[in-house]
């Protein structure tokens, strides 16, 4: 991980949303937890030399895409 790396994350709502429907989306969207980012990140970092890990794209199951 360079500091050129970033992770994201970020909900975007239109103007006619409200702060309820919002919580209303928390409830009901599941997030991935810090360690199961920290285990991928660890995974990552045990590979072998030889393998190289271009991209690693996590989503939470039950996710709404």
């Amino acid at each position: 991980i360079t500091k050129s790396d970033a992770v994201n994350a970020a909900y975007m709502a239109s103007g006619q949303e409200s702060a309820q429907d919002f919580n209303e989306w928390l409830k009901n969207t599941p997030f991935l937890q810090p360690s199961d980012v920290a285990d991928a990140v660890v995974y990552v970092l045990s590979t072998p030399p030889h393998v190289q890990v271009h991209e690693l794209i996590m989503r939470p199951v039950g996710e709404q895409i």
